[in-house]
């Protein structure tokens, strides 16, 4: 309407720009909504130097059009060329809460903002402003509401919910705030109400009586405070006859312990009767159906153990005894003297068990035990002769070996990288000969049902079962080499074992039939089984640094974890302990040998300077026997105390008045097998002195002299290696464990020291190394030496060169050639 006035506003030609001008002051009178939106719409950088001259001429008119409007940048420019500048915050805030107000009413919420902008547009900008902040509060509080409601599920309160939202809807808020807070108060009721039912249902479960059903009924009728109330009391009576239910059952098991009746308390708790169940229980004597219970299970007891040893001579006076006991002090000392006498037949059974030792036990302990011993001596007697029987050479390494009897026929078998298995007699006289397609890693024989199994595996990456005559039974293919094999018979069944690179286990009967199967992280290097109590223990150990224990159904039992590679397991019985043998290393780094009985207990731990290749343990004459091998390249066997010092040091601490047990002695005397009986009578006697008898054998042990002598033999040339020798002997009276010897000199640069290890009383070790000095003359070598005392625990370093430091002993390096060849043994301690 004014557009081509605004445009004449520009143009250089004065009488029109003129004319324009006085135009649009005067149409600003009487339509400034028009003007000012056209204005805005039209209007140059040009035109907007006469805006002042054209809105000032109607000031209030054009602030009234500009408040109609949602207030952008050209208007707050116009109001403040007219003066109203200090309105543009109060617009901008109506307009926003304009938006927010319309919002809220759009989505249903009982606000409007339409009276508020007729008073904006009636000049009234305070009371406007006033009035759509209170409204957008309100509008605000119903949305609040509004979520609140949404967010109630429960179908229980629908009718609650529609009655707030038609509130909400209306605008009433206070109506609607009122009604939601006795929402939230029965929301609450209700969620409590379901939790006690909930609990009530489960104490039904457990067959306690409960009224439920008339809650319910309240809460389906609306009256949910009562229906709260109701199931409250319940729920409390439900816990108290639970109370007496466990009660009940304790005492229930006492009275059939005891072999008498006690009334029915359950069925007053099926009924929910809590007076009468607590009534019937008061009645029942607590103390005298334990003290008629024990007395039962002292005499069940003292029957277990006399039938046991129903063979032996004085159990029938025995059970004599317990048939006239009527109190508990005479069957006390019925038990006692039948444990004593079990126990006498267990020491004399750890001696020798066979038919005639028990059948003698009828005449009389001592009688038994004489044969017992007998049998033992007999057993003992040792080849000490050495005479080779036979050797048999091969073009390649031997791998594997093994030797067993089956039928009165000796079986040996031999494997190994000249691809072949061969199976010999005890003559040497080869029974037959198999060929593969490359190396034998691992043989084993056994006998099952009179029947000969030989199991080969190797490289070829199959296992091969053979009977006595080389005949096939059957062939297993896997995925890597096979590394290990074993057999054994449990309960008139076949186990064979077969481990190795497809980082299995393999558990076959003797018909090839897998029995089970166990995966691991790495290489399987070793496995063996037996039979302990009449329980199988299967023993797995390889590359993933664990030893795994299972049974014959494949159920583990323990597991053991090593910072190195297991690379050889092994499992025996001995006096009807069971020992599990565990070899552990990293090459060339350390080894070490790891002893547990059938719960995983450790018994011991032994250290090596290298890798442990093969470990096997076996009994002889009552003696354990454990054999460790490896890339140290020695032999050590481990010996336990026989059985008869076993016994007469037992025999010896009861007549000292030393209180104490078979095991116990056995950890005493087995640990510290080569000191004597001399020193374990001392280490007896120091349990008598001590409260706890396994801390007084750790902190005080009989203290022997400890004493080390290092010899030095060589010649030192200077900026040239020579060949020397360290000689370490151990001339105390204790074998020595972690012996280690330092050397240290500025002048003089030494090669080849390693780890000792262990160091028996008596033993020399020599260590061959390498020397070249730095100077000529006299030169200062420092030396040191590490160890542990086995009856201690307790390290010790001593240095063994104090001397040389002083300048006392040093060994002349002459310039540009080599001292004496003298031997120095006099310059260390």
């Amino acid at each position: 309407m004014y557009e081509q006035a605004i445009r004449d506003l520009s143009p250089l030609l004065r009488g029109k720009r003129e004319n324009a001008l006085r135009y649009l002051r005067s149409v600003v009178m009487n339509d400034p909504d028009g003007v000012v939106r056209d204005f805005l719409k039209y209007a140059n950088s040009k035109a907007w130097n006469y805006a002042s001259q054209i809105f000032r001429a109607n000031p209030r008119g054009v602030f009234l059009a500009i408040a109609k409007r949602r207030i952008g940048a050209g208007d707050e420019r116009i109001l403040q060329l007219i003066g109203y500048s200090s309105y543009i915050p109060q617009l901008r805030e109506f307009w926003n809460l304009y938006d927010e107000v319309e919002n809220y009413r759009m989505e249903g919420i009982g606000v409007s903002a339409d009276r508020f902008y007729r008073l904006l547009i009636n000049e009234k900008v305070k009371e406007a402003l006033e009035g759509i902040r209170k409204e957008a509060e309100k509008g605000r509080e119903l949305n609040n509401l509004k979520k609140k409601v949404a967010s109630i599920k429960d179908e229980n309160l629908k009718w609650d919910k529609d009655k707030i939202l038609k509130l909400i809807k209306d605008g009433n808020i206070e109506k609607a705030r009122n009604l939601m807070e006795e929402l939230q108060k029965k929301r609450e009721c209700i969620e409590t109400y379901r939790e006690l039912a909930y609990e009530c249902e489960k104490l039904k479960e457990m067959g306690i009586g409960l009224d439920v059903e008339k809650a319910r009924k309240m809460f389906e009728e609306g009256h949910y405070k009562e229906a709260l109330e109701h199931l409250k009391r319940e729920v409390e009576k439900g816990k108290e006859l639970k109370k007496i239910k466990k009660r009940f059952e304790k005492l229930k098991n006492l009275a059939n312990e005891a072999g008498e009746r006690i009334p029915d308390v359950l069925r007053y708790v099926k009924r929910g009767d809590l007076e009468k169940a607590k009534e019937i229980m008061d009645k029942i004597d607590e103390k005298e159906l334990k003290k008629k219970a024990e007395i039962m299970k002292l005499r069940r007891r003292t029957e277990s153990i006399l039938k046991e040893i129903d063979y032996v001579k004085g159990v029938e006076e025995l059970r004599n005894r317990l048939k006239t006991a009527n109190n508990e002090s005479e069957l006390k000392k019925v038990i006692v003297d039948a444990e004593k006498l079990q126990n006498e037949v267990k020491e004399i059974l750890t001696i020798w068990d066979d038919e005639e030792v028990r059948e003698k036990m009828r005449e009389g302990m001592e009688e038994s035990r004489k044969v017992a011993v007998m049998k033992r001596g007999l057993a003992n007697i040792e080849i000490k002769s050495g005479n080779e029987l036979f050797m048999k050479k091969y073009s390649d390494w031997v791998n594997s070996v093994h030797g067993f009897v089956a039928g009165g026929r000796v079986y040996i078998l031999v494997g190994g990288g000249d691809k072949k298995l061969h199976v010999y007699d005890e003559g040497g006289n080869e029974l037959f000969v198999k060929k593969y397609s490359d190396w034998v890693r691992s043989v084993h024989g056994f006998v099952a049902g009179g029947r000969v199994y030989i199991l080969v595996g190797g490289r070829d990456d199959k296992l091969q079962v053979y009977d006595e005559g080389g005949n096939e039974l059957f062939v297993k293919e896997y995925s890597g080499s096979v590394v290990s094999v074993h057999g054994f018979v449990a309960g008139g069944r076949v186990y064979i074992l077969v481990g190795g690179g497809d980082k299995k286990l393999h558990v076959y009967d003797e018909g090839g039939n897998e029995l089970f199967v166990k995966e691991y992280s790495d290489w399987v290097r070793s496995v063996h089984g037996f039979v302990a109590g009449g329980r199988v223990y299967i023993l797995v150990g390889g590359d993933d640094k664990k030893l795994h224990v299972y049974d014959e159904r494949g159920n583990e039992l323990f597991v053991k974890k090593y910072s190195g590679s297991v690379v050889s397991v092994h499992g025996f019985v001995a006096g009807g302990r069971v020992y599990i043998l565990v070899g552990e290393g990293k090459y060339w780094e350390y080894g070490k040998l790891h002893v547990y009985d059938e719960r995983g207990n450790e018994l011991f731990v032994k250290k090596y300077s290298n890798w442990v290749r093969s470990v096997h343990g076996f009994v002889a004459g009552g003696r354990v026997y454990i054999l460790v091998g490896g890339v140290d390249r020695k032999l050590h066997v481990y010996a336990g105390i026989d059985v008869e010092e076993l016994l007469s040091l037992k025999h010896w601490a009861e007549s000292m008045g030393i209180e104490t047990n078979f095991y116990e002695i056995m950890k005493v005397a087995v640990s510290n097998a080569k000191m004597g009986m001399e020193l374990a009578k001392k280490l007896m006697e120091k349990l008598r002195e001590k409260r706890g008898r396994y801390e007084a054998m750790k902190e005080e042990r009989v203290k022997v002299r400890a004493k080390v002598v290092v010899d030095f033999h060589g010649e030192i040339i200077k900026d040239k290696w020579s060949k020397g020798e360290i000689v370490v002997r151990n001339e105390g009276e204790i074998n020595l464990e972690d012996v280690w010897i330092e050397v240290k000199s500025d002048a003089v640069e030494i090669r080849g020291i390693r780890e000792i290890g262990d160091l028996r009383r008596g033993e020399e070790r020599r260590i061959e190394v390498w020397m070249k000095s730095r100077d000529a003359g006299y030169v200062p070598v420092e030396m040191k030496i590490r160890y542990r005392n086995l009856l201690t625990d307790a390290g010790r370093e001593n240095d063994l060169s104090g001397n040389v430091c002083k300048g006392e002993h040093r060994e002349e390096i002459y310039k540009g050639g080599r001292n004496k060849s003298e031997t120095c043994s006099s310059i260390f301690c």
